[in-house]
């Protein structure tokens, strides 16, 4: 299924086709949306983290192999990944868990459920770390407090935001909103859809795996980072250039 495939959502279709995350956050009763977790769902849900985070381990191996001759690129890449993973959760912890989620939760973390909060985070550190891997064994080097600082914003803002417009309840392109609390009954309110720009207003699109809100954003960031390194270089070549025609003698 392509990434920007739009979807018509059908009256009495089965919502488990649109809502494949509604099996781990059902209650007891097996009807609604809970934040609660029985041992089996958080036990799946934290498993799922923690190899989604070690996404990072695979990061830092590549990066290290691009520079594997040079001791101090190595020690640089090692730093920036523990750099960046701790600006990442501060920026997801203060901000972005808040941004990412339902309209009902606060800016400042006050929704205490730490498996999603953790869940969340690892995409968001991951969306961090793709950015530094543009410069890896390049001449120009990342200051670690240019690296914090960005890893800080896109964890706190950028991926949250996009986070939420793809994945979550409330989200303008998320196939979650038509998941209302109900498993398997379309109750949609087509008074909230109707807001949405475009001659089918009930169109969306699956960020398969985080492809869009992760990995394109990182590479995007990346592009950006090259970008402003290849405006730079030229930048001094003109600089260099100007400097060596005023030393030559007419």
């Amino acid at each position: 299924m392509s990434l920007f495939t739009p979807i018509l959502v059908e009256t009495g279709k089965d919502l488990n086709t649109f809502c494949p995350r509604a099996a781990i956050f059902i209650s007891p009763d097996g009807s609604r949306y809970s934040d609660k977790y029985s041992d089996s769902s958080a036990a799946w849900v934290m498993a799922a983290s923690i190899l989604i985070f070690f996404m990072k381990a695979g990061f830092l191996f590549v990066e290290v192999a691009f520079v594997s001759d040079d001791t101090q690129a190595r020690r640089r890449v090692i730093l920036a990944k523990y750099l960046d993973t701790c600006a990442s959760a501060l920026g997801f912890y203060l901000f972005g868990f808040g941004v990412s989620g339902s309209a009902d939760q606060a800016y400042l973390g006050e929704d205490k459920d730490f498996i999603e909060w953790f869940f969340r985070f690892t995409f968001a550190s991951n969306t961090a770390t793709i950015v530094h891997g543009t410069l890896v064994g390049h001449t120009r080097k990342l200051r670690m407090i240019a690296l914090f600082i960005y890893a800080f914003l896109i964890s706190a803002f950028i991926h949250p935001f996009l986070a939420r417009e793809m994945w979550s309840s409330v989200g303008h392109f998320s196939p979650f909103r038509f998941c209302n609390g109900t498993l398997n009954k379309y109750t949609a309110s087509f008074d909230y859809t109707s807001s949405f720009p475009g001659p089918n207003r009930d169109m969306f699109f699956l960020d398969y795996a985080g492809s869009g809100s992760v990995h394109m954003l990182g590479g995007f960031g990346g592009l950006v980072l090259a970008l402003l390194c290849k405006w730079e270089d030229r930048k001094k070549r003109q600089q260099k250039k100007e400097d060596q025609s005023k030393r030559t003698p007419s």
